[in-house]
C-alpha cells in the first residue's frame, strides 16, 4: 500500500504597524536606502537625501502616515502616503488628495502576502483620515508585480501630475470611497487613528 505525504504549506504571520518612534523610524530610514539602491535610477530628482533626514517629514500623521510590514516578526517591508496640494491634487483640489508613495519589500518576503497587506491597511488608513482619492507614480518596467496589485485594487492611469524624468512613468489613481464600498474597508481596524479634531479637515 502506497501513501502520500502533503508539504504542509507555512502560513507567514503578517503585521502591518505604524512608525511612531524612532526606533521604527530608523527602520523605515534603512528601508528607504535599500529602496532606493534597488532601482536603476537615482531619485535626486525627488529630494531623497532630505527626505531621508527629515522622517518622518511629510508623512507625520495624520496629514500623512508610515506603515511597517512585519513577517514572523521580521522587517519586511513599508509604504506611507502623503497629502497633495495645489496643481498636484488636480481638480479635485488639495485637502483631500493624497500621494502613495516608498512602497519596498525585501526580496527574502516577497510572495509573502505582505505587500498587498501593507497597501491595504495604507488605503483604509488614507480614507479614515478623510481622504477621497489617492495617486502614485510608478516605473512598470522596475515595480511591474506592484502595478499589477494597483489594477486589481481598482487604480486608474491618469495624466501626469508631478515631474518625473524617468522614460515610461505611469500615474494613477483610486477613489478611495468607491474602493471602500466594492471592498468593504473603510476603517484602519488595527491602528490608533483619532477621531474628530484630530484629524486633517478636508
Amino acid at each position: 500500500m502506497l501513501t502520500s505525504h502533503a508539504t504542509p504549506i507555512r502560513r507567514h504571520r503578517i503585521a502591518i504597524v505604524p512608525v511612531d518612534n524612532p526606533v521604527r523610524i530608523e527602520a523605515v530610514r534603512e528601508l528607504f536606502k535599500e529602496y532606493a539602491s534597488s532601482l536603476s535610477f537615482n531619485l535626486c530628482f525627488q529630494s531623497f537625501d532630505e527626505e531621508l533626514a527629515r522622517l518622518p517629514g511629510e508623512y507625520a500623521p495624520w496629514s500623512g502616515m508610515l506603515l511597517l510590514g512585519l513577517v514572523d516578526d521580521q522587517i519586511a517591508g513599508c509604504v506611507a502616503f502623503h497629502r497633495l496640494e495645489g496643481e498636484m491634487a488636480g481638480m479635485h483640489g488639495g485637502s483631500d488628495v493624497c500621494e502613495m508613495k516608498r512602497l519596498y519589500v525585501r526580496p527574502a518576503f516577497r510572495g509573502s502576502g505582505v505587500g498587498r497587506e501593507l497597501i491595504d491597511c495604507l488605503l483604509r488608513c488614507a480614507a479614515a483620515v478623510g481622504y477621497r482619492r489617492m495617486r502614485l507614480d510608478t516605473i512598470p518596467s522596475e515595480m511591474g508585480r506592484a502595478v499589477e496589485i494597483y489594477r486589481k485594487l481598482g487604480f486608474t492611469e491618469i495624466k501626469p501630475y508631478r515631474p518625473n524624468p524617468i522614460p515610461g512613468a505611469k500615474y494613477m489613481e483610486l477613489d478611495l470611497q468607491e474602493w471602500g464600498r466594492n471592498s468593504g474597508a473603510a476603517e484602519a481596524a488595527d491602528l490608533s487613528i483619532p477621531a474628530g479634531e484630530d484629524l486633517p479637515r478636508h
